[in-house]
């Protein structure tokens, strides 16, 4: 009777700490509302004001990382550009089935391609800096069937 009650008492302690277990590992405590996060990844997929200037800015500080031949200002410029929301609109439009959301997401990054073409070109067509750097072309073969080579080695 002793080893019954021993045993209960065992799992009654089992099942509280797979309880608290479960708790400290349960990610709904930090979800926010499916509505928040639908209206937040809406919001990011849209070429506006902000998101434009912010891409602007990311290009040319990435022309300036690759005309300076710096790996870090390309990587910062990177984390600073707002291209990531309409990726992530794709995503989450594919995964919710809607097309609209798709098709609108997509286009913005047609747009913000567009615009981050025409940013760069402005750079580099002002810029003083007019000699390439060798990590901007040293990665590519000189003639034709180096780079032919180069794509079927990929």
């Amino acid at each position: 009777m002793q080893e019954q009650e021993n045993s209960k008492n065992q799992e009654v302690q089992d099942n509280h700490t797979m309880t608290k277990l479960q708790d400290v590992f349960n990610l709904a405590h930090d979800q926010a509302h499916p509505d928040k996060i639908d209206a937040a990844i809406r919001a990011n997929t849209r070429v506006s004001g902000t998101n434009m200037w912010v891409l602007m800015f990311a290009i040319a500080v990435a022309s300036i990382g690759l005309n300076v031949n710096s790996t870090a200002v390309v990587i910062g410029a990177m984390l600073i550009s707002p291209l990531m929301g309409p990726i992530v609109g794709v995503g989450y439009g594919a995964a919710v089935g809607d097309t609209a959301l798709i098709r609108q997401a997509a286009r913005n990054i047609i747009v913000f391609i567009a615009i981050s073409l025409v940013t760069a070109t402005l750079y580099f067509l002002l810029t003083p800096l007019k000699e390439a750097q060798k990590r901007a072309f040293g990665a590519y073969p000189a003639n034709p069937m180096g780079r032919v080579n180069c794509l079927l080695r990929r």
